[in-house]
């Protein structure tokens, strides 16, 4: 695992000897990719992968180039991974190469989830630092690449260095510009008790989107998308899987634009976002992964899960086997009492179930999911002696006791 700086050629390589993003910094100072795919060898020069734009960007002759950070008005017609409105209105930025730091391990996140690193040579970081002229806006993307998984972390830190107040409208935590749209789109979507039915669809031009208003990622579209080849299967054959750790509203999306390459954008939906930054504040993006592989979706899946099982989730029972237990939902509903409970943990204990956990309809007056969410006051009707004395008498009969709860729903 290396994380490559090659100053004279203004490149940036990111390997762990599963895969490779090559990442430079264009003749106009715009950082874009040159390569995100299979390792490739350390040591050497790869600007012969992509032409190397004149300061307005070639795309509008015919030939895209890769970016990572790309703003309206720079000649880049593609959809934006940042718009920033300035106080006369206007919303271009040249983002040109500043400054960069390489540093062992992972740099927490602050105020949001995010993968992390239990030791630094478990993963490398790459912050680079994009600052725009005129507005004194510094833009840092992060990268960090994981030893032993083909995954790379990615997202943006926005800070205002000027005098004036800047209005964020959109902040994407990750570009990925590929070179062809050879791609099925692959998706999660469905609704409540019926989620995540993979959904299927070929690349076409314009834009296509899975997305989510309604305060959290919902159940309608799982914040995560695929592209495969046409012949990927579970085995076998390139796959890309992007995800956003993050529970708000979000939007993931590809662009095919007219000369046959394709833009994936995920982050915060900038539909329902706006965010004043004032002079010395910052911005911090929810952290988008990437993973890679040439072994099928197969192999893209066991990668995101290993990540999110070791590296996302915290605390006590991440690593031990978790309790076999009996959930009494199905078994009541809303419909029960103290006796109820108490004869379903028993014939659980009885069973070898370790863990008896206590549902919906213990709190305010909840007899149907039309009232009562938020009131999180025990219903003494049902639970004359609480939670705590319905928990001491069902732990006396050696069994442990669990409660749900359900706050994001209120």
């Amino acid at each position: 695992m290396t994380i490559e700086w090659d100053e004279a050629n203004g490149q940036f390589h990111l390997t762990n000897g599963q895969i490779s993003d090559i990442l430079a910094i264009h003749d106009n100072g715009a950082l874009g990719r040159l390569h995100s795919g299979p390792a490739l060898a350390t040591g050497r020069s790869y600007r012969h992968l992509v032409p190397r734009p004149f300061a307005g960007f070639s795309n509008r002759l015919g030939d895209p180039v890769a970016l990572e950070c790309p703003t309206p008005g720079s000649g880049d017609y593609r959809v934006p991974g940042l718009v920033v409105e300035q106080p006369d209105g206007s919303t271009v930025l040249e983002l040109a190469y500043r400054d960069h730091r390489i540093m062992a391990g992972k740099p927490p996140l602050a105020g949001l989830p995010a993968t992390y690193a239990e030791s630094d040579d478990e993963a490398e970081t790459l912050e680079i630092d994009l600052a725009d002229a005129a507005t004194s806006l510094v833009a840092t993307l992060t990268y960090t690449i994981f030893r032993a998984l083909p995954i790379v972390a990615r997202s943006v830190r926005l800070r205002n260095n000027g005098g004036a107040t800047l209005r964020l409208e959109t902040a994407m935590s990750l570009v990925l510009d590929l070179p062809d749209a050879d791609w099925e789109l692959v998706h999660l979507s469905g609704a409540w008790a019926r989620e995540r039915h993979v959904q299927t669809r070929r690349l076409v031009p314009g834009r296509q989107s899975i997305s989510s208003n309604r305060g959290s990622s919902s159940a309608a579209h799982n914040p995560f998308l695929c592209l495969r080849r046409t012949t990927t299967t579970e085995a076998i054959g390139e796959a890309i899987g992007v995800a956003l750790l993050y529970s708000g509203n979000f939007l993931a999306e590809i662009e095919v634009e007219p000369f046959g390459t394709a833009r994936l954008r995920i982050g915060i939906n900038p539909e329902t976002f706006a965010w004043e930054l004032a002079p010395g504040a910052e911005f911090q993006t929810p952290e988008a992964v990437v993973v890679r592989t040439t072994d099928g979706l197969g192999a893209m899946s066991d990668a995101l899960h290993r990540l999110f099982r070791e590296r996302l989730a915290r605390g006590a029972w991440r690593d031990r086997p978790r309790p076999i237990l009996v959930n009494n939902w199905e078994g009541t509903y809303f419909d029960f009492d103290e006796a109820k409970l108490l004869g379903i943990a028993a014939a659980a204990r009885d069973l070898g179930i370790e863990l008896f956990v206590l549902d919906d309809g213990w709190f305010g007056e909840r007899d149907d999911d039309t009232t009562s969410l938020g009131d999180w006051f025990v219903d003494r009707r049902k639970l004359p002696g609480g939670i705590d004395g319905l928990a001491r008498r069902i732990e006396a009969l050696g069994i442990k006791f669990g409660l749900w709860i359900e706050p994001e729903m209120v």
